[in-house]
């Protein structure tokens, strides 16, 4: 396939190998190109991104879903984001039994005592958000 684009309209148009594409070409600046390889101009009109563009864009939309999470537990939201995952995790290892408590604060900033099975309920909801954000929507 031949590939080909005018230079003043950015319009592209592809022939097959076998048919000779200047006697089909409208009047107009035509430039070959080859796929993978496009002009600069070409890409700029086409707002063309890159695969390594594309991936960022989309992680750092992941990571602000991310840091977005929030998980209702008893009626108060807490934070789920990756910061809040591991401040969990760091009270329900340091925790020495169920029955313990902890103040914490919800978003609200209102401090209730959780024990290891709250905070365990809470983790356990933040990390199953995080995990189906990880890899929704990622590019191919």
């Amino acid at each position: 396939m031949k590939h080909y684009y005018n230079t003043d309209t950015m319009e592209r148009r592809a022939y097959e190998d076998n048919i000779d594409a200047k006697k089909y070409l409208p009047q107009g600046n035509w430039q070959a190109y080859i796929v993978g390889e496009e002009p600069q101009e070409l890409l700029d009109a086409m707002n063309y991104k890159t695969p390594e563009e594309i991936l960022a864009k989309w992680k750092a939309n992941r990571a602000l879903a991310v840091s977005n999470i929030e998980v209702v537990y008893n009626t108060a939201i807490y934070q789920g984001d990756e910061e809040s995952q591991t401040r969990m995790s760091n009270a329900i290892n340091g925790l020495p039994d169920d029955i313990t408590t902890v103040p914490w604060v919800s978003k609200d900033n209102t401090v209730t005592p959780l024990n290891r099975l709250d905070l365990k309920a809470i983790l356990l909801d933040a990390g199953t958000q995080m995990a189906l954000l990880w890899n929704e929507g990622r590019p191919e």
